[in-house]
């Protein structure tokens, strides 16, 4: 059988046989269809290279891989800013010419399982050996892959857990990464007010303050319509956030955003903290099917300081998953305070990874965590006795 495996690599959207790819990943993630990968090559980041691969058994296609080749300058894998303490300062100086190839499965503008997907009817957790052998295969035959320093293969969700352990055959390790943060809705909330109803009073009561504050502050949160008409002012919200999360190994161009509305269509949604003309911050929100995605966020770093604006656009995606009659909220990883103070849970991702010089990257993992330590998911019940019932059986 596994003669029969046949492994087609592309790096363009254009030059693959698309009919198969959309069939392919029909069930997929939105992070995998080709509208979402279209918008990222139409505004492509600098350090980025993108790689697809359509797995064949025979004449049958039977798997899609989405990936990415990249450069990452590890001191870009620390916060922005100055860095606290002796140690943290001079990890920070050791890391500024550090560069490393990576070539992942998945994707680092997006979390879950945005690497695999697989054709309707297949056993998803059976066929996992035979991806493991096309990644490995394509890994010794592709030369921009095989030149990576470091393989990655992101997200694999807990169903396919069993199956992807057969990428240890393959030299790869398993590592967990900082989780998922995840809001279940409830089938009762018809609103946002529903959904604050739920909660206990003191959580109930900061989300309204919330509002209260802005308003006073002269501030209204509304939907922005002509995305491509702010772009620049968008652009300039997000790389002030940007600049300071310890996640910049991709760094989106001011073209992007609106790449990613076009594309998306009435799937994508933007939600803007708006004071006169002047905007002080944007959330977007990507309707995936079931699932509502928190996606990219702005703010102005100073009116953030003194106004509630990221903690209110976190609010906003919420009620743009009961509009659309969704399952979840998913906000992905970082931040995880702020998100569990709004009922979202930790939902782990396990991550797998290859690497060619373990002392090397080892130490690097060490200087990395002198300057951004790990964050823990916190424990919040913000929910009221018997007010969460599941929405969906």
């Amino acid at each position: 059988m596994a003669d029969r495996l046949t492994v087609r690599v592309e790096t363009r959207l254009r030059d693959l046989d698309l009919p198969v790819w959309e069939y392919l990943t029909s069930r997929a993630t939105l992070f995998m269809r080709r509208p979402f990968l279209q918008a990222i090559e139409d505004a492509q980041p600098e350090t980025v290279e993108p790689r697809y691969a359509l797995l064949f058994d025979g004449k049958d296609p039977v798997a899609a891989l989405a990936g990415q080749l990249l450069t990452i300058h590890v001191d870009r894998a620390a916060p922005g800013g100055e860095p606290d303490g002796v140690l943290a300062k001079l990890a920070r100086a050791a890391l500024e010419h550090v560069d490393i190839d990576v070539a992942l499965w998945g994707n680092f503008l997006t979390w879950g399982q945005c690497g695999v997907a697989f054709a309707p009817g297949i056993d998803e957790a059976g066929f996992w050996p035979r991806v493991a052998e096309a990644i490995s295969r394509v890994r010794d035959e592709e030369a921009g892959i095989r030149a990576a320093d470091v393989y990655l293969v992101l997200d694999v969700p807990p169903h396919q857990a069993d199956g992807a352990k057969s990428l240890e055959d393959h030299g790869f390790d398993e590592f967990t990464s900082e989780p998922n943060m995840v809001l279940e809705l409830s089938p009762n909330w018809r609103s946002f007010d529903d959904y604050l109803a739920a909660l206990r009073t003191r959580y109930r009561s900061a989300l309204k303050d919330m509002d209260e504050e802005l308003a006073a502050a002269g501030c209204r949160v509304e939907r922005l319509d002509d995305v491509a008409g702010h772009a620049d002012e968008l652009f300039s919200l997000y790389h002030q956030v940007h600049e300071r999360s310890p996640h910049r190994f991709v760094t989106l161009k001011p073209e992007s955003i609106p790449a990613f509305a076009r594309r998306l269509g009435d799937d994508f949604i933007c939600n803007v903290v708006r004071r006169g003309d002047r905007l002080l911050g944007f959330g977007t929100t990507l309707i995936d099917g079931d699932t509502a995605v928190a996606y990219f966020v702005g703010h102005d770093v100073e009116e953030n300081r003194e106004l509630p604006v990221y903690l209110r656009l976190l609010q906003v995606s919420i009620a743009d998953g009961i509009e659309h009659w969704c399952r979840r909220v998913t906000y992905g990883r970082t931040a995880l305070e702020p998100k569990a103070r709004l009922g979202a849970e930790a939902v782990p991702l396990v991550v797998y990874g290859r690497h060619r010089n373990e002392l090397v990257l080892s130490l690097i993992s060490r200087l990395l965590e002198i300057i951004a330590p790990p964050e823990d998911p916190p424990a919040r019940r913000p929910f009221r006795k018997g007010r969460r019932e599941r929405r969906f059986i």
